[in-house]
């Protein structure tokens, strides 16, 4: 029961930074080093 509580918790940490990151980073060098960074 705890990991299905983690599931969304973590999905909504991954969407943060990315609303953050994407109106931020106007350039597509930046948006490839988020895109790195999510997968890693």
């Amino acid at each position: 029961m705890e990991s299905m509580n983690v599931t969304p918790r973590l999905e909504i940490a991954t969407h943060r930074p990315l609303a953050q990151i994407k109106p931020y980073a106007g350039l597509r060098d930046k948006q490839e080093n988020s895109m790195q960074w999510l997968r890693a």
